[in-house]
């Protein structure tokens, strides 16, 4: 399979890509959620 092929490119990369891309993505997450919080707060929706 395609997914075989690519993990078998990079095996030592793989978990700690997914461990980076993780983290990004809940750092993303918790920004904008803060931001709408504070957004809410002031009685304004900026996104």
């Amino acid at each position: 399979t395609i997914l075989g092929q690519m993990v078998e490119l990079r095996p030592a990369l793989t978990v700690e890509h997914r461990n980076e891309m993780l983290t990004r993505s809940k750092l993303i997450l918790v920004l904008k959620v803060n931001r709408i919080l504070h957004s809410v707060q002031n009685g304004s929706w900026v996104f």
